[in-house]
Formats: C-alpha cells, structure tokens, sequence
C-alpha cells in the first residue's frame, strides 16, 4: 500500500512538470486577483421587490402614499453629512466603494388587469447612515401608487417611512427609510465642466449601470414650477434612473439624475425625426444642501 502511495506521488509530481514545461497551467487563484463582479438579474430583483412589499402591504407595515405626500411641504431638515474623500478613484473603485450605498426606490399601485401588486422603480441613494435617502420629488408623485419602498444592492427591502424635506421647483426629496446601518455618500459641489464623472442609474430597470462621461455644462431652465438650476453630464442614462447618484472623480456626489431631452433636427406638427442627441439632466448638489440644515 505504501509504495502504491508513493509510485502514486511520483507520477502526479511528473505529470504536473510536464503541464507546466509545455506552458499549461494550474488553476488556482492568485491571492491578489479580485474575485469575479456580482452578475445583476433583473427580473429577480423585480420580482422580489414585488414579493417582499406585498408581504409588507399585507402585514400594513408601511406607511401609506398619502401620508408621505402631505409631508412634502417641509422645506428644510437638518441632517449630519459625511465629509467627501480627497483621493481619486477610478470608475471600477467607485462602483465598488459606493454601489451599497444607491438604491433602488419603487412605489407599489395595483394593477388593473390582475390582483398582484406592481411596482414602478426609480433611484436614491444613502446621505446618512440612519437612513436619510436622496430622490426626485417627482418619483414621490407616481400615480395610483400607496406605498414605497427601497431596496439595496444586497436585496434588502426598507419601507420609505418619511418625507423629511422636498423642494418641488428642484425636483429634490429627501425620505427616511426604515432601518439603520445605511452606507452614507459624501455630497460635494466641487465640480466644474470638463470634469470626469460616473452615475450609477437603473435605466429601464437594468439596475446598477454604470456609465462614465464628463460634466457638460451648468444651465437654468424654466420649469411650470419656476426656474431651476441644472447639471448637465455626458453619462448616459434613462427612464427609471430618476433619483440615481452621478459621482465625481473622488466618489462625492456632485448630482441627482432627474431627466433626459432629445433634440431632433426636424419638429413639424408633434412629428419628430433625425434624432441628433440626447441631453442628460441633473439637479446640482448645491440644491440638495439648500435642504439640509446642519446639526449644531
């Protein structure tokens, strides 16, 4: 039996010598090599966004729509925010460093040819660790919807409990989620045109995108609401990213993703033809931090 052992070691030790002499190779991993990225699946995510708000609707552990909305007269609230880093990350550092800290938001309405409750996604992200979360005031006005909620990158469902503060001429809301422990982004205004820039958006419910550009340009525009300030950035977006970060070289937020305009070079009688380019909106932190009152 021992020499069977020993013939046995022989041979593997001159067979893995011959692997590698003709170039082959042993597959371990090297202990520096970053483990494979975390595939998205989208339908499961939605699906369990769905499944897990019913359980919640159910149980009437949210609060209703209606209750959040008659809180978005509140103009300011008065949040700790955490101070941005000074060291440049690249694109791969920042989805890394910062992906737990966006989420998706989703506002849960009936539909009318079934009995399952559906739900409309959009973006936020964490501002503090208890929870205080960033979106658009316009993903709080989807229709027919009677409840909210956010999910992390882990699958985690937090109801939105609060409408801390809103400013409806910005399309800013700051909400509440249930819970702590939040991973909080740092908020920056140090962002001038030319500047490199990534978002982390969920377009058309392709949740967690990253897409890189630069900042285009800081314009005002006229809204039904008012004028307002504007960020414009060459990273691309779409629907269903409202609410989502678009962070700066150093991982800050230096804005909210709120809107895209397509320009056509024909427009004649609502018909629309050679689509040129797509414009990409955002609302500025500046706006953002006019909500916020620091605690004293």
């Amino acid at each position: 039996m021992m020499k069977t052992i020993w013939m046995l070691g022989i041979w593997f030790s001159t067979l893995l010598a011959g692997v590698q002499a003709a170039g082959g190779k042993v597959h371990s991993q090297p202990e520096n090599e970053p483990a494979l990225p975390m595939e998205v699946n989208d339908l499961n995510i939605l699906q369990r966004i769905e499944s897990e708000t019913t359980k919640l609707i159910d149980a009437h552990q949210v609060t209703p729509m209606s209750n959040l909305l008659s809180q978005t007269n509140r103009a300011h609230c008065q949040l700790k925010l955490t101070n941005p880093g000074s060291r440049v990350l690249t694109p791969h550092q920042i989805h890394n460093a910062k992906t737990d800290g966006v989420f998706i938001v989703a506002g849960l309405y009936k539909c009318p040819r079934c009995t399952r409750w559906h739900a409309n996604t959009a973006g936020a992200y964490a501002i503090t660790p208890g929870g205080a979360a960033v979106t658009c005031f316009h993903v709080l006005l989807t229709s027919n919807s009677v409840a909210m909620v956010a999910m992390n990158r882990s699958g985690k469902i937090f109801p939105v409990t609060e409408v801390l503060a809103a400013d409806p001429v910005n399309d800013l809301a700051i909400v509440q989620l249930e819970g702590s422990g939040f991973t909080p982004l740092a908020i920056s205004t140090n962002a001038f045109p030319g500047e490199k820039v990534v978002a982390i958006s969920h377009p058309d419910q392709k949740f967690y995108t990253l897409t890189a550009g630069l900042i285009s340009r800081y314009a005002v525009v006229r809204k039904p609401t008012g004028p307002a300030g504007i960020l414009d950035i060459t990273a691309d977006f779409a629907r269903g990213s409202s609410g989502c970060p678009v962070f700066n070289e150093r991982g800050a937020v230096i804005g909210t993703i709120c809107s895209t305009e397509s320009v056509y070079y024909n427009e004649n009688a609502g018909h629309r033809d050679n689509l040129q380019m797509v414009i990409k909106h955002c609302i500025p932190t500046k706006a953002l931090l006019n909500l916020v009152q620091p605690l004293r």
